[in-house]
């Protein structure tokens, strides 16, 4: 929510249609998850403080921003975007060092590591063919992350299942004779 936050405001600021649309839709899809999230959710102050403190990440770093001159506004607010997105590869890294420390990739599911690669690929080409180069930036630590990931299939395939595409057999798999 945060990071599609960001780049709403920062598709405002760049008068960047295609941004607007974007994560208006997702931020609409979001707040109707967390509403569903909500309604079925028994401990609802963990999600109230959880939105507190989204809303004020957002209001600190618009604050932020606006207090930029009119000519670097528009930087700030990119560098803010593309930062929280990098920072929202946490994530993926975690997941990385634990699929080396444990010698499998079970737990990375490859369906989901494709779609992502294949997103961030096409939002990198976005931002060199408007040239964004805060889109740039941040895609291309996203398609570095996912390029690492997807070698681990390699060389720590999964214990139980074949990674599709790639076609590689679990770990686990029986030697036919």
């Amino acid at each position: 929510m945060i990071i599609q936050a960001f780049w709403l405001r920062h598709g405002w600021m760049t008068n960047d249609t295609t941004q607007i649309l974007i994560n208006s839709m997702n931020l609409s899809v979001l707040s109707c998850y967390i509403a569903a999230y909500a309604y079925y959710q028994p401990k609802r102050k963990f999600l109230i403080g959880q939105l507190i403190s989204a809303l004020l990440i957002i209001k600190c770093a618009f604050l932020y921003v606006d207090s930029h001159d009119s000519e670097h506004m528009e930087s700030a607010m990119g560098t803010i975007a593309a930062g929280a997105q990098i920072l929202g590869l946490g994530g993926r890294v975690y997941e990385i060092r634990r699929a080396i420390k444990m010698g499998t990739t079970e737990y990375i599911p490859a369906v989901m590591q494709f779609a992502v690669a294949a997103l961030m690929a096409q939002w990198f080409i976005f931002g060199i063919v408007t040239g964004n180069k805060f889109i740039v930036i941040a895609n291309i630590a996203g398609l570095t992350t996912s390029a690492v990931t997807l070698n681990l299939y390699f060389r720590y395939p999964p214990l139980t299942w074949t990674v599709p595409i790639f076609n590689i057999p679990p770990k686990n798999a029986k030697k036919q004779e």
